[in-house]
């Protein structure tokens, strides 16, 4: 700056979450590290929707940061799905996020191991609000739909295994013609848990009702099936 400052030594994520577009521009056009620390996906996680055009413009105008910058999009998109928020997973699809692209999901360290990527498709099985999944568009002829069944059936959601089944998903992926969601689904369902003090004792009818209802849907699925919904 005139007196000397160095406005890298400012981090861009503060500069962003002062939500003023003039100052987030002012910042961007004198240097600041677009990159370091992922400050957008940073301030779209925090809701800075006065973020967005600035990105937008800046992604545009450094065609060199493109790829990296289109990886913190991502980045936020995952962890919005994951949250089943509707608006933002609409705002950050508007900007170009990609549903398909496989990373690192804000606020899940673990993440951050390659091994353990994820993608929005897959956070979006996890969420409670079916729209976002929708959302996103899946389409058998793109995506794997049994990986997406596996998901919804370890979160036990299931609106989304009755929509990703109504799509085309295959319940019997094994090759003897068993289901390995609805192995998944057994497998959490378990009838005793812990208490605080490790007593160990039965679940309530509650506590096990979701996973039953989800082992009901496939089972009524296998029995007569569904009449399903194919995408182009």
């Amino acid at each position: 700056m005139a007196n000397g400052a160095d406005i890298k030594s400012v981090p861009l994520k503060d500069v962003l979450l002062t939500w003023e577009p003039t100052l987030i521009r002012y910042f961007l056009d004198n240097g600041a590290d677009p990159l370091k620390g992922r400050p957008f996906a940073e301030a779209f996680g925090a809701r800075v929707r006065t973020a967005l055009r600035p990105f937008l413009e800046y992604k545009r105008a450094h065609a060199d940061l493109a790829a990296e910058l289109q990886g913190h999009l991502d980045c936020a998109l995952r962890y919005f799905c994951g949250e089943g928020d509707l608006k933002w997973v609409s705002l950050l699809m508007w900007a170009g996020g990609d549903p398909r692209s496989r990373g690192p999901c804000l606020e899940k360290q673990y993440t951050e191991d390659p091994e353990c990527y994820t993608s929005a498709l897959e956070e979006a099985c996890r969420s409670e609000n079916l729209e976002v999944l929708k959302k996103l568009k899946p389409n058998p002829a793109r995506d794997n739909f049994t990986e997406l069944l596996h998901y919804a059936a370890i979160w036990g959601r299931k609106e989304t295994l009755e929509y990703l089944l109504e799509m085309g998903a295959n319940p019997n992926d094994k090759a003897n013609g068993g289901s390995s969601a609805l192995d998944t689904v057994l497998r959490g369902l378990g009838f005793v848990r812990f208490d605080a003090h490790n007593w160990k004792k039965l679940k309530s009818r509650y506590d096990v009702s979701r996973s039953l209802e989800c082992v009901l849907c496939f089972l009524l699925t296998v029995q007569s099936g569904i009449p399903r919904r194919h995408t182009t």
